[in-house]
């Protein structure tokens, strides 16, 4: 059994990251919602270096669990925080079997129906909270 599952995980995806010649940089803080910056490696492109593309890079948020189906939660600021970014950011699940076989990883982009919904979630819980203050008119 891992004793400090979530940290084990987020070691986990930063191993697969340097394996893939990415680098995942951890925040100091975690202010934003993401666990990790993953700056990838340059693609190859002919011609001169003002010609080539910017390095890709993305936001990562690391989840973990024991066993279960591939699911989790995130909270309502990180959504936000996700679908009003200008970085790309992706969702991971690592998932731990209790016989510690080798855990299943799955990753979500998340992308156009994840960004509706959680802006969807964020316009009703204002307009909830907004309902239950004494200066709501409608």
């Amino acid at each position: 059994m891992i004793k400090r599952l979530p940290k084990w995980a987020e070691v986990a995806i930063e191993h697969l990251c340097i394996a893939a010649g990415a680098v995942a940089h951890s925040p100091e803080d975690d202010l934003n919602g993401w666990d990790y910056l993953v700056e990838f490696p340059p693609e190859s492109h002919p011609g001169p270096a003002d010609t080539h593309p910017p390095a890709k890079s993305a936001c990562v948020q690391v989840k973990s669990k024991i066993q279960g189906r591939p699911a989790c939660r995130i909270t309502l600021t990180n959504a936000l925080k996700a679908a009003q970014s200008m970085q790309p950011w992706f969702l991971v699940l690592v998932i731990v079997e209790n016989d510690g076989s080798k855990p299943a990883i799955c990753a979500a982009h998340l992308w156009e129906d994840f960004m509706r919904r959680a802006l969807m979630a964020v316009r009703q819980a204002e307009n909830e909270r907004n309902k239950s203050c004494p200066l709501y008119t409608q």
